[in-house]
């Protein structure tokens, strides 16, 4: 059966009877410099018209790996790991942390913890973070996340904590080269 003028006229468009969809996903800002110059990377072509915003770039079904790249300092990566940032550097992490250098670093973790952190430089092989909380370290490889980070401090922060509750020390203090602070030798109150 062949469709007359009169069912063709009834026939409309899908896209053209109803307004466009439009693209609503917050535009966000950038984890590393606060810029609000964001991109959104979409894969894939859209299926008839969508309005979209200038700041969201189609890429075709070949995808860049990332979803959201700032304008401003050039950072790329996924919305669903917004909370996981890649750090490639030791300079990258200054940056995204807003210091000036490892003891400004230490400085900002430390007001995060509660607890001085000490940014090593001294015992860290180029493309290495040694974070130290007491006399406790941790050694992160580059490149790593924010997460890792994070998570890494958490946990020299309970090693901390457990140590300064310990039941077999009074006191603590920080391990220092030279000497009183080295947890062996605390008086522990028994006589030798």
């Amino acid at each position: 059966m062949q469709a007359g003028p009169e069912q063709l006229a009834d026939m409309t468009d899908p896209w053209s009877a109803a307004p466009a969809p439009s693209y609503d996903v917050p535009r966000g800002s950038c984890p590393r410099c606060g810029s609000g110059e964001v991109t959104h990377v979409l894969a894939g072509l859209p299926v008839g018209p969508v309005e979209t915003p200038s700041w969201v770039a189609w890429v075709g079904c070949m995808p860049p790996g990332h979803d959201r790249a700032c304008a401003e300092c050039g950072l790329r990566w996924r919305s669903a790991d917004a909370g996981d940032v890649r750090i490639e550097s030791l300079e990258e992490f200054l940056l995204l942390r807003g210091a000036a250098d490892e003891e400004e670093l230490g400085d900002l973790l430390s007001a995060d913890l509660e607890l001085d952190v000490l940014v090593d430089t001294d015992h860290a092989l180029a493309g290495e973070l040694v974070l130290v909380i007491g006399r406790y370290g941790v050694t992160l490889p580059f490149p790593t996340t924010l997460r890792v980070v994070q998570e890494a401090l958490d946990d020299l922060e309970d090693d901390v904590v457990s140590s300064m509750h310990s039941a077999d020390r009074r006191e603590w203090e920080p391990w220092t080269s030279d000497g009183p602070g080295d947890p062996d030798e605390l008086d522990d109150g028994e006589d030798d």
